[in-house]
């Protein structure tokens, strides 16, 4: 039953990932979690950056963005890197968006990774493309997770397991 779930935790203000929170949390009574600046956003009910598509990635994200409108999703409590929510372990990975987080289990090396990591051609890779607010720091993000040596990398679009 929806009155299992005690908390929604969210890695970063992409409606595909926060859309349908408000609704789970009025079926539970769930508290909703996210980084501060990711938790502004949703109260706003917008992305906490804006897109940078080029290419292709301009006609996608125009036919597609229009699709994915959320309301205002206010948050309870707000998740800084170093605490422990749940048993996870929340860790600061900017770069996909400015207050994105990620979450491990340590004694599992289970790493909720939200979109910091994309799976591509059966690897992990950090984010790119006009959807990622900065790059290089994407890049330093990826690299910090993967020295945690996940052996379950659980991503927004993705599972991949390691070892």
């Amino acid at each position: 039953s929806a009155a299992a779930l005690k908390m929604i935790l969210i890695t970063h203000a992409d409606s595909d990932h926060y859309g349908a929170a408000r609704a789970l949390q009025r079926a539970s009574g769930a508290k909703l979690y996210a980084s501060t600046l990711e938790a502004e956003a949703m109260r706003r009910g917008v992305s906490s950056r804006a897109l940078q598509p080029v290419g292709w990635e301009r006609v996608f994200f125009g036919v597609v963005s229009p699709l994915f409108r959320v309301g205002s999703t206010p948050v309870e409590d707000y998740l800084q890197a170093g605490a422990t929510v749940g048993g996870l372990q929340v860790l600061a990975s900017p770069g996909h968006t400015p207050g994105h987080i990620s979450l491990f289990l340590p004694e599992q090396r289970v790493l909720f990774a939200g979109d910091s990591i994309q799976i591509a051609g059966g690897q992990p890779r950090p984010s790119s493309g006009g959807n990622t607010w900065d790059l290089a720091l994407a890049q330093r993000s990826f690299a910090s997770q993967m020295q945690l040596q996940p052996a379950y990398l659980c991503c927004g679009h993705g599972y991949l397991y390691l070892s």
